[in-house]
């Protein structure tokens, strides 16, 4: 999913896989809208509900690559209708969320959870584009402890080590 509004792909933190792929078309702000997409929720809202119901330690690639606002928002994302797009941006760590104005490019790298960390995030001129990139280590496990440096990366109290020397699967807890 890529196109108009907001673009979010989510990768589990533990296995690097897309576990998402959505577009939130917050161009439209009225459902049913004509040349808008038929849905039962406001785009905003549907976004809000995305973010709020990830899981933490998930790697969180958000991208508006046309536009995210109507032209009839001056404001862009700070007009009181966008305040769940804004509200969303924001959980996921985004500080810049509000300055999103009609047809400007914007991308967030996050790491979602309570206290979700912003890895990355830029917002470019009208009609550009923007580029960021960061590192977001895997943890297989969920533990807090990032795989280079967690001596059991399944958490089936068997080291790495002893289960590299037995030949059996460091991420499968049921492998030792």
């Amino acid at each position: 999913a890529s196109g108009r509004g907001v673009n979010v792909a989510v990768i589990d933190r533990g296995t690097g896989t897309l576990q998402a792929l959505q577009q939130f078309d917050t161009f439209c702000q009225n459902v049913g809208e004509p040349g808008c997409p038929q849905t039962t929720q406001e785009p905003c809202q549907a976004l809000l509900a995305t973010v709020t119901s990830l899981t933490p330690g998930d790697v969180v690639l958000v991208a508006v690559a046309d536009t995210a606002t109507s032209p009839g928002f001056p404001d862009g994302m700070a007009n009181p209708r966008m305040a769940a797009c804004r509200q969303a941006l924001s959980a996921l760590g985004g500080q810049q969320g509000s300055a999103i104005r009609f047809s400007q490019p914007y991308a967030l790298i996050a790491i979602a959870g309570g206290s979700s960390v912003n890895l990355a995030e830029a917002l470019g001129a009208a009609d550009s584009t923007v580029q960021v990139a960061a590192d977001a280590v895997l943890d297989a496990d969920r533990d807090g402890i990032p795989d280079p440096l967690d001596p059991d990366n399944d958490n089936d109290a068997v080291s790495d080590a002893i289960e590299r020397a037995r030949g059996t699967d460091v991420l499968d807890p049921a492998s030792f």
